[in-house]
């Protein structure tokens, strides 16, 4: 019997035909559908947040109070990059385990935290060899010059989400994000770009109270405490939204490719 609380939305009525690619997704679908499937598990993917949301708040707060924002010396450079590929790599887990639980919805299936975090768990060593690829890929190639350092991060956009979602090596990771950007660069920039700033400003917002809130009750360094503190709230229920968006995105691009949407992540078998 259908679970009349959980409407996902469905996968195409038609057999797969990879000779036919899927029509592509347009930007306002991807967003009026994270949305849609953000809204019907909103517990299950903040707890799958959760897993960054802490570490990353952590992270900022050690920043901020060993930074100095008049301070633009070649040292406080190389904290920010340190800082931000730190960011990154923290970020993954959650990234992926929202991948997983998105494939879950466009199945069907009721999104689950915990077989989205086993099956984190279970490509953890490969996921942080690719996240650290990407990192210091787009790293060198933004520091040599900007352009190759956003080549490489919109044509291994996917790659941390496919070592997860599609169980591949690091290697097999990078070459299969490649083909799924092949001939689809610059929509996947703009489509990527666009839900970035969409997603970021919504965050911006959610986050600003927080901070009035602290720089009212307090002052100095535990004004920046107390603000990635609160923080923490509106960023578990927002942050999931940038990550179905971006899963959504790929298992777009999956689609056109395959001609059918990622395969769902297996129960636990035991």
């Amino acid at each position: 019997m259908t679970d009349d609380r959980w409407p996902p939305p469905p996968p195409p009525d038609e057999p797969p035909d990879p000779s036919r690619p899927a029509e592509p997704m347009p930007l306002g679908a991807i967003i009026q559908r994270a949305f849609s499937i953000h809204r019907t598990a909103i517990g299950t993917f903040a707890l799958i947040a959760l897993v960054s949301a802490v570490p990353l708040a952590v992270l900022g707060t050690l920043y901020q109070l060993g930074s100095e924002p008049s301070d633009t010396s070649l040292r406080q450079s190389l904290a920010l990059l340190v800082y931000a590929s730190a960011a990154l790599l923290l970020v993954q887990p959650t990234a992926s385990g929202t991948a997983v639980a998105t494939i879950d919805a466009l199945h069907g299936r009721r999104p689950d935290a915990s077989r989205a975090l086993r099956a984190v768990g279970e490509r953890i060593g490969p996921l942080f060899l690719v996240a650290a690829g990407f990192a210091v890929g787009v790293a060198l190639g933004g520091a040599a010059f900007l352009i190759p350092g956003l080549v490489l991060c919109v044509i291994w956009l996917f790659a941390p989400l496919v070592v997860v979602t599609e169980d591949r090596g690091a290697a097999a990771s990078f070459r299969r994000s490649v083909d799924l950007v092949r001939g689809r660069f610059w929509a996947t920039a703009g489509t990527w770009i666009a839900l970035f700033l969409v997603f970021g400003a919504l965050g911006l917002a959610a986050t600003l109270p927080t901070e009035w809130i602290a720089a009212a009750v307090a002052d100095g360094d535990r004004a920046v405490v107390l603000a990635n503190a609160l923080a923490l709230i509106p960023g578990i229920l927002v942050l999931p939204l940038a990550h179905i968006s971006l899963a959504l995105l790929y298992a777009e691009r999956a689609r056109q490719a395959d001609g059918r949407w990622p395969a769902p992540e297996r129960d636990s078998l035991t």
